[in-house]
Order: structure tokens, then sequence, then C-alpha cells
């Protein structure tokens, strides 16, 4: 390789999503105190866009508060570019104050945030942002750096340390088993992910099927399960269904958020205990729980807060009732797969060209407790992080979260905050040693 095509990094992100920004959103707001830009930096991203990622494809409302997306810009974020750029773009945010915001309606203000961050951070010399760009392959050399391969590309990238930001890819398990016990091969044909329905909502065939046979069954207990049955009950496809024509099946009680224990008391909701409590907020089932419709779908169904009781969606937990779940699966015009996501990831090889397998492939695990990336012998791979999506990274002691929790933390604010704070320390560590 030419030397004039080479260019050396210590610090590359792979993805501008919400994570892979949030490492520089969060040295924006702390005004650049962390040390972070005080090294070269770059950015990878497959898109010509920064921040959104999937995000607003989704015709769902958020599962998070909408001023959640408005809190990047406290702090000093103000210094490095104008925010009045933004201000139709926050204002329409604002309106949704205190509730969910429909996904689609972030398109714009997450579009023009990206351009200004891109924009003050070229222009600041703090970041090199590689756009349209796909990353094909790492290989880590016998000196510990790293060789970015690029497609399409003639330039090859080096990098001391790479931060992975690569978002989720859904897990599709319809030639396997649910609960390890019944196989759903034989209905493929009529599987789809809650990802698909989600962001591309019901085809006019589908339509139509299910107008004539409105059975679902939704395997899995995500919060993506309830989310795609809200959108079935209120989405604008003109579906009737009738009581029990939605089941929701999965292998443990879905948890609900409550903001203390009182709040959980007073609406009738008694399934937890103390240690389902976040020690650092106070909050029930801070990282477990279901949260708005999702939430509101659930306490209907259980009759909940005074709720007026949702009869049309029925969620089962499964303890081996092998044929009345085999009869719903047969009858059933579609199948909805709600397992979650799992790591959308790059190759790595070693210095040996041997292709690194990760932790994650088979346990979901894909880091430690400090982000590192992890080995298929759960060793963490030297200067190498990930965040974002489904890397299977728990939170604990001062970044909150309650103690029973073992999912997957999926979430802007910790993406933005907690995480990125928790990775960047690290990588100042690593540069100073």
């Amino acid at each position: 390789m030419n030397e004039k095509n080479l260019i050396c990094f210590d610090t590359l992100i792979i993805g501008g999503g919400p994570a892979g920004t949030g490492l520089l959103l969060k040295s924006l707001k702390d005004g650049g105190t962390n040390g972070f830009f005080n090294r070269r930096v770059a950015l990878v991203e497959q898109s010509s866009q920064l921040i959104a990622g999937n995000i607003t494809q989704y015709q769902v409302n958020s599962d998070t508060l909408s001023d959640v997306f408005l809190e990047c810009l406290d702090g000093a974020t103000s210094n490095f570019f104008n925010l009045e750029q933004l201000s139709a773009e926050i204002e329409l945010v604002q309106s949704y104050k205190g509730k969910s915001i429909p996904l689609p309606k972030l398109a714009a203000y997450f579009n023009k945030l990206g351009a200004l961050l891109k924009e003050a951070l070229t222009a600041a010399q703090k970041c090199t942002f590689f756009m349209n760009t796909i990353v094909e392959r790492v290989v880590q050399d016998k000196d510990g750096i790293y060789s970015i391969h690029l497609s399409g590309r003639q330039q090859l990238i080096t990098a001391r340390q790479i931060v992975l930001a690569t978002g989720g890819i859904p897990k599709t398990q319809s030639d396997t088993t649910f609960a390890h016990t019944i196989s759903l091969s034989p209905y493929c044909d009529k599987i789809i992910h809650t990802d698909t329905i989600l962001r591309l909502g019901l085809g006019n065939d589908l339509k139509i099927t299910l107008k004539n046979n409105p059975r679902v069954v939704i395997m899995g207990g995500s919060h993506s399960a309830f989310s795609a049955a809200h959108y079935l009950l209120n989405g604008p496809d003109g579906i009737t269904f009738k009581n029990g024509d939605i089941q929701i099946w999965s292998t443990r009680r879905p948890k609900i958020y409550f903001n203390n224990k009182a709040e959980a008391l007073a609406s009738g909701y008694d399934d937890f205990g103390e240690d389902d409590f976040c020690p650092v907020t106070g909050k029930l089932y801070r990282l477990a729980g279901l949260r708005m419709d999702g939430r509101a779908l659930y306490m209907q169904m259980l009759g909940l807060g005074h709720a007026i009781k949702e009869n049309r969606v029925v969620h089962n937990v499964f303890t081996n009732q092998m044929l009345e779940i085999e009869e719903q699966l047969k009858s059933a015009a579609l199948i909805i797969s709600a397992y979650g996501y799992q790591l959308n990831r790059i190759p790595f090889f070693d210095a040996n060209g041997d292709e690194i397998q990760f932790n994650g492939t088979k346990t979901n695990r894909w880091v430690n407790d400090n982000c590192e990336l992890l080995d298929k012998n759960e060793k963490a791979i030297p200067s190498v992080f990930a965040t974002g999506m489904a890397t299977g990274f728990i939170p604990k002691g001062e970044l909150g979260g309650e103690p029973t929790f073992n999912g997957q933390t999926n979430g802007i604010w910790y993406y933005q905050n907690a995480i990125a704070d928790l990775i960047m320390r690290n990588l100042g560590v690593m540069m100073e040693e």
C-alpha cells in the first residue's frame, strides 16, 4: 500500500448512528474537558447522514420521552455550533414534551443536528468523517495497530483503538425452535420479524389475508412484541381484531416500568422484589420494564391502573402447552417473531490472518463491563470496544439499573451519556499507557 493512501488515527468509530455519535456529542456537551478530542479521531458511516441510524424509519412512537432526544444539546454544546439553526426542529420535539414522539418526526431534527455536528468537528479538525463508506474487515497487525479496509476506497485506515457502533440486525429463528421445544420450520412461509412490521407495516397481500383471518401469533416477549401488537391494533391498516385474535407467547412474564414503588402499587402492580429497583434512581424495572405504547397495552391487558381491559391481545407464559401453541400456529394467518436483535458485526482478523470468533455469537454478550469486545474465550480484544444496540452490555454500580436485569441495554440516553463516558474513560487510560 502506497504511504500516500495510508491514513493513521488514534481512535476510529465504526458507525455514525446514535451510539457512534454518542461519544462525539458527549464530548461537546462536556466542553472537550474529557480529552477525547486531544487525539486523532475518525468516524466511518455507511450512509450520508449522522445520528439517526435506523430510528426514524420505524412507524411507531418512541419508547422514551421526547425530552431525552434534546439532552445532547445541554452543557457546552452551544459553544461548538449555533443551536438557533435547529430552532424549528427543537420546537417540534418540544411540542411532545413529557410524551413519546412518533419516530419519523425526529428525522428533520437528527439530520440537521448530524450535519451541524459534522461541519463543526470538521472545521475544528477534531474528527475526520468517512461518509457513504463501508468497513469490509478489520485486521490486527503484529504491533497491535488495526488496519481497516474500506469498500470502494483506495485509502487504508489504521487505528490504535476501535469503537464498534454498527447497530443491531433482527434475530431470525424461523428455522429453529421456540423455547427449545416448538419447531417453527413448518410455518416459515408466514413468519415476519417485528422489525419488518414496525418499519414497513403490512403489505397489501397481508392486509387482505388478515382481514379474512385476523389471527396473529407473536413469539417472544421483547418490547417489540408489544409494540407490534399495539401497531396492529392502532395502525392504519383497518383490520378488525376480536377477543383473543392476537396471542403473545414468551417464556416469562413481561415487566413494567414505574417511577417508584408507590406508583406501581397504586396501579395494582406488585410483580416485583426489592432488587428490581434501580439503586441510583429508585425506578422500578428501569432497564427491563415495558415503556410507552407497549407498556400502556400490557397494562390494559392486565386491567391495571383503572384501564379498560384489553381482551383482543392475550399474553401466555409457555410452560409446555404443546397442543395449544401448535393449534394457534397452524390457524394463524401471521406469525411475528420478536426475538430481539443481534450485533451487526464486522469480520475481524488477528495478526496471523485467522478470523476472530466473538463470544456474543453464542451468548449474545458481546462486551464485558468496560464495553470491551470479547472473543470466543471471553477475553477482551485489545483496544476494541462496542456500543449500541444488541451488545449485551449490562449497566452496574454508578451506571444504575436494577440488579436483576440480564437483558440488552438499548437507549439513546445511555449511548450519549453513561456508556459514552465509560468508553472514553477507558480509551483515555489506554492512550496514557
